[in-house]
Formats: structure tokens, sequence, C-alpha cells
């Protein structure tokens, strides 16, 4: 997410030229908006670039990215120095192409209630903080739900604590397209041990591989989760035997 695939750009023009014919005026001039409105279907939602932080409330996408975009796509990491994004409110994610929310920083990211279903070729949430310079981990709080995606649910890749705050979640019916997990936990990249916490009620339900995978060099804690009928792997895989993990 964020950079277009082999083709899109050229697709999108064409579209452009299709949807809005020029001069804009006479009988199109009423034409623009509708087909701004459907070229923005083709790609991301909602996209943004910057280099400092990314503060925001609650968010809704639904129905984007037919061309290969997300739902709602947040990068700042080329920052310099970590920049923090922060996603607040109750967001909705419904029936995005390539995924429902996609954030890719340096800085730590926190999160509140979240639902995410539908995606037709993607995870419902990826967030990614692990790359090089990254500092902070990644916190959701609230109450979740992430359903019948095509990949995994909810995807966190942290150089950092992981935190999942909970009043409530749940991820079910996840993988539809043959692989994909229902939530998957990784902070191994830290430079020190790190750990992963999922606190609150948590249930894990019908993924095509395994239910929740943490991965970690530091500790792992986990309670009251329930993990039930996963299709091709383990209900619940908590993992932290690696050389050098307390």
């Amino acid at each position: 997410p964020g950079a277009l695939a082999p083709g899109l750009e050229d697709k999108i023009v064409a579209e452009v030229h299709r949807q809005i014919p020029a001069p804009f005026s006479g009988k199109h001039a009423g034409r623009s908006e509708d087909a701004a409105s459907k070229i923005a279907k083709l790609i991301d939602g909602l996209a943004v670039g910057t280099l400092g932080p990314i503060t925001t409330a609650a968010l809704t996408a639904i129905g984007n990215g037919s061309a290969g975009g997300s739902g709602v796509s947040f990068s700042n990491s080329g920052a310099v120095t970590p920049q923090p994004v922060k996603i607040g409110g109750s967001s909705l994610l419904l029936d995005n192409h390539s995924g429902g929310l996609y954030v890719t920083s340096k800085g730590a990211v926190t999160l509140a209630s979240i639902t995410a279903s539908d995606s037709s070729q993607g995870a419902g949430v990826e967030i990614y903080n692990a790359g090089p310079g990254s500092a902070g981990g990644v916190t959701l709080t609230g109450t979740s739900l992430f359903s019948s995606n095509d990949g995994t649910g909810m995807i966190i890749h942290s150089r950092g604590a992981i935190t999942l705050k909970t009043t409530r979640l749940e991820s079910v019916h996840n993988g539809l397209g043959g692989s994909g997990a229902g939530v998957e936990l990784v902070n191994t990249d830290a430079d020190t041990p790190m750990s992963v916490t999922l606190s609150g009620v948590s249930l894990f339900d019908d993924n095509r591989n395994i239910n929740l995978s943490v991965l970690s060099h530091g500790a792992i804690n986990l309670t009251n989760v329930t993990a039930n009928r996963s299709q091709l792997g383990h209900g619940l895989y908590a993992y932290n035997a690696y050389l050098g993990s307390t």
C-alpha cells in the first residue's frame, strides 16, 4: 500500500479521461465531483504521507481500492526521528480491496476500537513500525472486530512492546484467500527484548491458519483468550525461546 501497482497509473489516467471529458463546461459541468469519487475508489480511500506525526479521530472507509488500494494508508516512516501515529474513536473499515488499514511508521502507533472486515485481497489491519531507527511500540484499546478478510485479520510487526488492552477483541473467519491468520503479533526485531501483552476478553475462531500467533524475544502475557477451530494451524502459537530471549 502507498505505491501504485505496475500499470495502475496508466489505468487511473485512462479512467480520468473517460470519466471527466474536457472541457469542464456545458453538459459536463456537473460531472467532475461524481467522476472524482469514482476514481478515488480505484486507489486508497485515504492516503497520508508525511514526515511529521499523524493524529486522527475515527475513520470510515468502505469499498475502496478496486484497482489495488486500501481503505486507509498512513505513512511517516521517512521521518528522520520517529513520529507517532494516533487513531482515536471507533473506526469502520469494510470491503476494501488491499486491506482496511495500513500504517508504516518509525514511531509509536496508538489505535482505539477498529472494525476491519471483508478486505478482498489483504489484511484487515496491518501495522509496521519495526524498521531500522524505529522506536516505540503499538497499543490497541477499546473493542475491535476483524472478520472475513482475504488475508490475516490483524498484523502487528513492531520494534517495541505490543499492548492489546482491549475490552473485547474478536478475529473470526479470516484467511478466505487460502492463507492468513486471525491475528499475528511480532516484535522479534526489537533491539532489546520487548513484551507482548493481550488483556481483556479475546476470541479467535475459524481462521484459515493460526488463530493467534505471537513471536517475541520478551515476555508474552495473555489473559482470557479463546482460540477455536483453526482450519489449518494452531489455535494459539506463542514463541519466545529465541537465543537471547528473556
